[in-house]
């Protein structure tokens, strides 16, 4: 099923992006900041937010 996601994706020309928490969390420690993230049902989505 994460196959076939990841090739409707691909139609609309967007990537998804498995780093990004990774990323989003390396931001918020450098910058004091509390992170949190959450995905979605088959990781369909992300959502990272950093607050101060």
């Amino acid at each position: 099923l994460a196959g076939l996601l990841r090739a409707w994706l691909a139609k609309f020309h967007v990537e998804p992006r498995d780093d990004m928490s990774t990323v989003a969390g390396r931001i918020a420690a450098a910058r004091g900041l509390r992170f949190t993230s959450t995905r979605g049902p088959l990781s369909y989505f992300q959502l990272h937010v950093l607050a101060a």
